[in-house]
Parts: structure tokens; C-alpha cells; sequence
């Protein structure tokens, strides 16, 4: 998906070469603003005034008429295009060919109609007989228009919205797929502020769209409602990248006063935003975009604030959402200007959109991955010993009624061992507790690198730890016995110029047919017991007098 917009940002670079655009020479006449069209086909020469084709066509939109003429065009004619600085204030405007006798016969060009070969900004084809003869111009604003009129051959024009076309497909259906997946994820998640920036990524597409002019071309709309569909799905697009903004990089905790600041801003820019929807105005107009600069550039500064601090999150924000801010404070400078955006700048917003919303898939991606280890560290310490690391208490019942089971499914023997560490009162109060816990790690790891990858060495609490041995007879348990406590006292604890040596105590029971987890570790602890009164240190097994006792829960 990626590499198709590559491809395409390509395509449309070519197109954009491959253009040579015919000749377009443009006159007004100021005082014509209520004359007929026969009318103005009786003005003289004189009366018009020359206009440069580049320069924007506010005064043209004042005129009201207008005469045009093309040159230099292809077989197949010429496109001409009122490239607009906004989508939101497209101009409407009405063509008089030269055969066009009536004042109500024009070719309609705006927003009510559909553009020539779909393009984004509203264009008309002057077919080739048309060509190089006046061609009458009548604009029907309601208010001022910014941009200027161009001229492209037919076929480069089609070239270049076919590029045009194809990038913004790809950026929107590439933010699709990536807003998706991390939508689902910010949702699994139950994480509010990913949630505001997954809103953002709706609304951005939907805005992309209408003002791509693939809406217009797919379904036929009014003015009216175009200007009420780009104007809300803006608007909260910049109310959800604020909030996100604000959200994320905790503005609230950080700077409470901008904070409250941000989110008046935001209730102000939809009020103004429904103002403009009734009725565009040039003041309305530049308040819309003065809004938009100034909350961008406050989140702005306070990220820089944070990140100057040290803020992990003000970090990560810059680097996946500044490009965004940035673009579109300058897309949004060129609106209040007369002059039509610059070309390399469309394509690069759409770029630093999608990218926002790539970065979007890694926060959830690294909120999933940060999640997945809170779960997994809750886990760990609900069924691990915090000092130890070994399984706990709750643990070991759950892996003893299970090796049980299995045991008795597959005929298979079991056998349990109960460790007690000799003296371990006497290591904390002579060395204190801090000696007796590194004798406790020690004696753990000490096990645990003798035992097999199918036993299970739990610590009980205190000094006392259980070793389960699936698979291994009663007999057979008493040399892994006698092998731990050999290695045990072979490997005593070093701690500077101290030596811990340890000893101890284990008792061994295997299982029998009416067992429960209880009474086998009830005649083990039995036979530790007795291995304590015969002198510790050493291995008993249990007795066929031991029976089950009291409940140890």
C-alpha cells in the first residue's frame, strides 16, 4: 500500500512536468457588473482591461465579466481551471461560447457541477473550435474567490488529474487500512486518547475525499451541502487533533491554563465554523483559519516545552505529529493569502498525513505491546514469588491437582518434596534480613539449575519450598534429595568476606490412590519433621503410618 503511494507521488510529479500549458489572455471590465450578454458583446475593445493570467482573480470576481481567450492549444481543445486556495470557497462562475446566444445558455463551473474529467478544482473543456475566439466569463459568486485561472492541454490536463487521482486514492485507502487496525487496537485497548486520533483519521479521510472531487464525481451535490459536509468534517478533524494533542501529551497536568485555553478554542472554531456553513465571508473566513494557527501552534509550543524537559510522550508526539502541524499551519497561511497553494505542498500534506497516521498504528502498537507486559508482569507476581521468582503457594496447589490428574490418567508415579532450611532463624538475626534474602535467592537457584524442565520448584513461604517430581518413584525421589542437598552444601553463598553455608531438612511422600493435594503434602511436611528431630540435614522418607492430616489452606 505504501509503495502504491510512492508510485503515485511519482506519476504525479511526471504529469506535472510533462505540462505545457496553452496561452490565456484574460479581460475585465469593471463597469459591467450589470450589463446582459449582448450587452457586453457590444463593448468595445477598450473596455476591457488586460489582466495578467497569474495574477489572482479576486478583482476578475468583482468585475463580475470577464473575456477570455485561448491559444495555442491541441487538437482536442484546452482545459481551463479555476485552481482555488480552498476547497471550502470554490468559485461558481457561468462560460458564454461563441455561439451562445442567451444569457441563460452558459456552461455552468463550480460547485454545483461536476468539474472536467473529475478534477479537484473546478475546470471547464473549451473545445478546439472555441479556441482563439472570445469566450465570456460572468462570475456568480457570493463571495471573493483566491486563486487564479489556468489553461492545460487535454491531454496533459487528463494526465495530471488521473496522477492526481491515483495519490490521493493511495493516501486515503493506505489511512484507511492503517486507521483501521489501529482503531481496533486503540479499542482492545480501551485507551480514550488513541480513540480521539483513530476519530481524527475518520474525519481527515473524509475531508480528503470531498476535497479530492471524487465525491462530486461519484454522486451529484449542491453547494450548500458540499459547504456543509467540508466545513463539519474540518472542523472536527482540528477539534480531534487538539484533543488528542491535549490528551496525549497531558497539557492538562502540565499546563492547565493552555489547556482550558485549547479546549475553549475549539468550541470557538465550531461555532465559527456553522457561522460559515450559512454564510462564507471573507472575515469569517480569515477568523476560521486564525483559530486553527493559533491552537496548532500552541499544542506546538508546548510539545517543544516538554520535549526541552525530557517528556517521553512530548518526544514521540514530535516526532510522528509535528509534521502534521507544521503542514498545516502553512496550508493554512496560504489560505489567508490571495495566492493558490504552491504545488509541492498538497501532495506533501497528504504525505504527512499518512504518516501521522502510520506513527498512529505504532503509539497503539507500543500501547499494546506496554499493556501486554502490565498484563503479564500482574501475572507473573499473582503466581510468582516477588523474591524468589519461583511459583507460589497458589501455583503450586493449582500444578499439584493437575500433575495429579495426570498421573493417575497415565498410571504414572509422582513424587513431592518438602524442603526446610536448617537454622534460617538464626542467618536473619545474627546477619540480618537482607543476608537471609540473598540465602533465599541462592538457595533457589542452587535447585533450580539441578532439577529437570518438567519439575517444579515452588517456594511455600518462609523457608520452606516444594519440589515436585512427576514420573519419579518414591525411592527415586531420595537420590534427587540427597543430590540437592549435597550440591546445596557444596556451593555455599559468598557475600564479601562472609560465607553462608546452608543444610537442609527434606521430606519425601509419593502419591497414593486417595490423595488429594492436601494430604500429600501433609505426610511430606510429616516426614520433614521427622528428618528435623533426627539432627536436619537430611532425607526421610514418609512412613505407611503417615495419614492424611488437618488442611493446610
Amino acid at each position: 500500500m505504501l509503495g502504491r503511494v510512492l508510485l503515485s507521488l511519482v506519476l504525479l510529479m511526471v504529469a506535472g512536468r510533462a505540462y505545457a500549458a496553452p496561452e490565456l489572455t484574460i479581460g475585465c471590465s469593471p463597469t459591467s457588473a450589470q450589463f446582459t450578454l449582448e450587452q457586453v458583446r457590444a463593448l468595445p475593445t477598450e473596455a476591457w482591461k488586460t489582466v495578467d493570467p497569474n495574477a489572482p482573480f479576486v478583482d476578475l470576481a468583482k468585475a463580475e465579466w470577464c473575456r477570455l481567450q485561448v491559444s495555442g492549444a491541441d487538437t482536442l481543445g484546452a482545459v481551463v481551471r479555476f485552481k482555488v486556495s480552498s476547497a471550502l470557497i470554490a468559485p461558481v462562475a457561468t462560460f458564454y461560447w461563441p455561439d451562445v446566444l442567451r444569457d441563460d445558455q452558459g456552461t455552468q463551473v463550480g460547485v454545483e457541477t461536476r468539474s472536467f474529467g473529475g478534477a479537484r478544482h473546478p475546470s471547464v473543456l473549451v473545445e478546439a473550435r472555441h479556441t482563439g475566439q472570445p469566450i465570456y466569463l460572468r462570475f456568480l459568486t457570493r463571495s471573493s474567490p483566491r486563486g487564479v485561472l489556468e489553461a492545460w492541454g487535454v491531454s496533459d490536463f487528463t494526465a495530471r488529474v488521473r496522477a492526481e487521482q491515483s495519490f490521493e486514492m493511495a493516501v486515503m485507502a493506505s489511512m484507511a487500512v492503517l486507521g483501521l487496525m489501529a482503531s481496533l487496537f486503540a479499542y482492545q485497548l480501551g485507551r480514550r486518547v488513541l480513540i480521539y486520533l483513530c476519530l481524527w483519521v475518520i474525519s481527515v479521510i473524509v475531508l480528503r475525499v470531498l476535497e479530492s472531487g471524487l465525491f462530486t464525481t461519484w454522486v451529484s451535490i449542491e453547494e450548500d451541502a458540499r459547504r456543509l459536509l467540508n466545513t463539519l468534517s474540518l472542523t472536527v478533524a482540528i477539534a480531534f487533533s487538539v484533543v488528542f494533542s491535549d490528551r496525549y501529551l497531558k497539557l492538562g497536568d502540565h499546563f492547565p491554563r493552555i489547556s482550558r485555553l485549547l479546549m475553549a478554542l475549539v468550541l470557538v472554531l465550531i461555532g465559527v465554523g456553522l457561522l460559515t456553513v450559512g454564510q462564507v465571508t471573507t472575515h469569517l473566513r480569515e477568523l476560521y483559519n486564525a483559530l486553527i494557527i493559533l491552537q496548532f501552534m500552541l499544542v506546538g509550543i508546548c510539545a517543544l516545552v516538554l520535549f526541552h524537559r525530557g517528556d517521553e510522550m512530548a518526544r514521540f508526539f514530535i516526532l510522528g505529529w509535528s509534521p502534521v502541524l507544521v503542514m498545516s499551519v502553512v496550508r493554512t497561511l496560504f489560505f489567508l493569502t490571495p495566492a493558490p497553494l504552491p504545488v509541492w505542498l498538497e501532495p506533501l500534506w497528504q504525505v504527512t498525513l499518512l504518516f501521522a497516521v502510520f506513527v498512529l498504528l505504532l503509539v497503539t502498537a507500543r500501547a499494546t505491546r506496554d499493556a501486554e507486559r502490565e498484563m503479564h508482569v500482574v501475572r507473573r507476581a499473582a503466581s510468582h514469588d516477588a523474591l524468589t521468582g519461583l511459583a507460589n503457594r497458589a501455583s503450586l496447589f493449582e500444578a499439584l491437582k493437575s500433575g495429579m490428574a495426570k498421573a493417575r490418567t497415565t498410571r504414572a508415579p509422582l513424587s513431592l518434596l518438602f524442603l526446610d532450611l536448617d537454622h534460617f532463624k538464626h542467618v536473619n538475626d545474627e546477619h540480618g534480613h537482607d543476608v537471609g534474602d540473598h540465602c533465599l535467592r541462592h538457595f533457589a537457584a542452587t535447585l533450580q539449575s539441578r532439577l529437570r524442565a518438567d519439575d517444579m520448584l515452588a517456594r511455600l513461604g518462609g523457608e520452606e519450598f516444594v519440589v515436585l517430581l512427576p514420573g519419579v518413584p518414591l525411592e527415586h525421589a531420595r537420590k534427587v534429595s540427597d543430590d540437592l542437598r549435597n550440591v546445596l552444601s557444596e556451593h555455599p553463598l559468598i557475600l564479601g568476606d562472609l560465607t553462608c553455608r546452608m543444610t537442609v531438612s527434606v521430606g519425601v511422600a509419593a502419591l497414593r490412590d486417595e490423595d488429594d493435594a492436601e494430604s500429600l503434602l501433609k505426610r511430606a511436611d510429616a516426614a520433614v519433621y521427622r528428618a528435623k528431630a533426627h539432627g536436619r540435614d537430611r532425607t526421610v522418607l514418609e512412613t505407611v503410618f503417615d495419614a492424611p492430616a488437618l488442611s493446610l489452606r
